[in-house]
Parts: C-alpha cells; structure tokens; sequence
C-alpha cells in the first residue's frame, strides 16, 4: 500500500516539474526583483486651468542595477513633451553622501529617495528666474531673448515679430509667476535648461542656458 502512495506521489511531483519547465519562456522571464515603475502626477503645466497627466516610467534589472526612465507629459490625450533617461552613468554615486541628500544613508536608500519621491517632486515649478538677471537680459547669450528666439523661429518656423511678441508673453507669465517652468534632472544634482509650456507652439521652449 505503502509503495503505491509513494508512485502516486512520485507521479504527481514529475507531472508538476513537466508543467513547469514546458510552461511559455514569458511567463518566468519576470522576477519580483525586476522594476517596471509608473509614477503619475496630475497638475495644470499649460495654464488652461486643466489638470494635465505628467507620467514617470521607471524600468530596471532590479534595484541594484542602473535605471531607465521616461517621462510624458499630456495634455487632454496629447503628448505633448517626452524625454528619455539612461542613468547607467550616474547609477555609482548613490553611494555618495551628500549626493541625493544629508538624510538618505545608503545606495539603495538613496536611489529610492531619488526615482521615488525627487524627480517627480521638484519637476515642475512656479518661478520667474529671479534672482537671475541674466535670464532677461538682452546682451547674455543664454537669456530668453536669445534661446527662446532661436527654438521659436529655427524649430517652430515662427516669423521674426511673432516670436518677439511670444517672448514679450513669456517673460510676463513668468514674472507674475503664472508659468510652471519645467525641470527635467539629469541627475540628483543637475537638470537640463528650464522649459516653459508656449501657447503659441503649443509645446515647451527652452527659457535659460547658463
């Protein structure tokens, strides 16, 4: 009886490690350690009073690897900017103090305090560039005046005088603080060039270099 129960048992187990191994590659290539993230924010970044959907993807091996990541930025079904990461580069300085903050204590800490609550957090802001008086300044190279200019008329083919007037509306929403001015990190400790939603092209246009 004994020996019949353990060929039953036998049976079942082979049967099970069949059903395994001969199972779609698809459904074990997934680990729990692999990081396939979304992160979503919901605020108004083109001042039509509309909340517009700002989305952090977030993909890696696991979280002791380097991070991809892409954020979108929608408005009412539209995308209407995108931007693309690979942080293999930066990935070592988690370990760093100082380099995310003074409070987070080590990598993995770090990076989570980074991709899970910083990126998104200090995205987007309400600013007029002050107290940088090269930002209007007319004779700085990387002023408004001269970055806006050269994106409004070589990338969104505006005339002369029309992109003067979009600058001239530019410089008032942001100074009355109207503008959400975005933000993109290139790292915990850098961003790209500050970006404005323009009406006009209706898309982001540089504002700053420095």
């Amino acid at each position: 009886m004994a020996k019949t129960i353990n060929s039953r048992l036998l049976l079942v187990i082979s049967v099970f490690l069949l059903a395994l191994t001969s199972a779609p590659p698809s459904v074990f290539s997934q680990t729990k350690d692999n990081i396939d993230q979304r992160i979503e924010k919901h605020i108004d970044v083109t001042g039509d009073g509309i909340d517009d959907d700002i989305v952090l993807h977030i993909k890696g091996e696991n979280w002791n690897k380097p991070f991809k990541w892409t954020l979108t930025i929608a408005s009412s079904g539209k995308t209407i900017f995108e931007h693309k990461s690979n942080d293999a580069w930066l990935d070592g300085f988690f370990n760093d103090k100082g380099y995310v903050n003074d409070t987070c204590a080590s990598y993995l800490e770090c990076k989570k305090q980074y991709y899970l609550n910083d990126l998104m957090k200090y995205l987007i802001k309400k600013t007029d560039l002050s107290p940088n008086i090269h930002a209007y300044d007319k004779s700085n190279s990387g002023s408004i005046h001269i970055v806006a200019r050269k994106e409004l008329i070589d990338k969104f083919h505006l005339s002369e005088a029309d992109a003067i007037k979009t600058i001239d509306w530019m410089i008032n929403k942001l100074r009355t603080k109207e503008a959400s001015v975005l933000y993109v990190p290139i790292s915990p400790v850098q961003s790209e060039f500050p970006r404005m939603f323009v009406d006009r092209v209706s898309n982001f246009v540089a504002i700053y270099e420095w």
